[in-house]
């Protein structure tokens, strides 16, 4: 039997407070002023920290890491697709061999269809990441997340890629609302094991690099990004993950992984979450 998730713990013990210092309220002594402000603070703390940390699984079932068997790691980039930047990562996987997940902006994918079309005839998933990369997206209504998702759906299957299976919030973000919305919409929601940053203007190759290596291993999803959410000027280069590409698969290779697509990754256990089970055969 699976452990609860360490999300759902924390809110439990965290509402059973709350629920104590109420009844104490109701039906005792009222507690002092201080101590239900801080129960009523800190209870919002925890509601907040579940949106911002879908890791967490607060309110709903997160796709995080593959199994071990096969010695997988899943690459995964979102933002795009955009021409600057895009071709740079497709061109580079297809020299290497190895394969990855695409999360890309509907509205970019009704750009450039090319791209979508590219991605998926070499091999690749193209899952979805909202219609605009709303940045305010937990705080959508779940209505509003089914109409965006299923927009964005529409703009990759007009592409010529697969109807997606998988949906990465923006910025990572997923309140309660969001998983009503992902689940009307027939998406699972992805999060990641190792986030770069490199869709920070501030973070250097050394430094993702490094971190890269304390936490790359079997079974890994890798967030990366091969277009910026915001682009600058013209002359402003990729993100990061863009040029370092290159580094991470040869880390990948020198610790025997195999880079793969999310639906080859989930695929190389026979027990799993729903994620499995809803992942096309290969």
């Amino acid at each position: 039997m699976l452990a609860p998730a360490p999300g759902r713990m924390l809110l439990a013990s965290s509402v059973f407070v709350a629920l104590v210092v109420a009844t104490r309220a109701v039906l005792g002594t009222p507690p002092p002023l201080w101590l239900g402000l801080a129960c009523l603070l800190g209870l919002l703390l925890v509601l907040t920290l579940g949106a911002l940390v879908p890791g967490l699984e607060m309110y709903g079932s997160v796709l995080l890491q593959g199994p071990a068997a096969g010695n997988r790691v899943a690459l995964t980039f979102d933002d795009g697709p955009l021409p600057e930047s895009t071709p740079r990562v497709l061109d580079c996987l297809a020299e290497r061999g190895a394969k990855a997940t695409f999360f890309v902006i509907g509205s970019r994918a009704k750009e450039h269809p090319e791209l979508v079309l590219r991605m998926v005839r070499e091999g690749h998933s193209v899952g979805v990441h909202g219609m605009e990369h709303h940045r305010a997206y937990a705080f959508l209504s779940p209505e509003r997340v089914e109409r965006d998702l299923e927009q964005a759906v529409a703009a990759v299957v007009d592409a010529g890629a697969p109807r997606p299976l998988w949906f990465r919030p923006p910025i990572a973000q997923a309140s309660p609302r969001t998983f009503r919305g992902a689940k009307r919409a027939g998406v699972e929601i992805v999060g990641y094991t190792f986030r770069a940053r490199d869709g920070w203007r501030s973070t250097t190759a050394p430094r993702l690099l490094a971190r890269l290596g304390r936490a790359l291993r079997p079974g890994a999803i890798v967030l990366l990004h091969d277009a910026w959410e915001r682009p600058g000027s013209a002359a402003e280069p990729p993100p990061l993950g863009v040029s370092a590409l290159p580094a991470i698969l040869d880390l990948c290779r020198e610790r025997g992984l195999s880079a793969v697509t999310l639906d080859e990754l989930v695929q190389a256990g026979t027990e799993g979450s729903s994620m499995t089970k809803r992942a096309p055969p290969s």
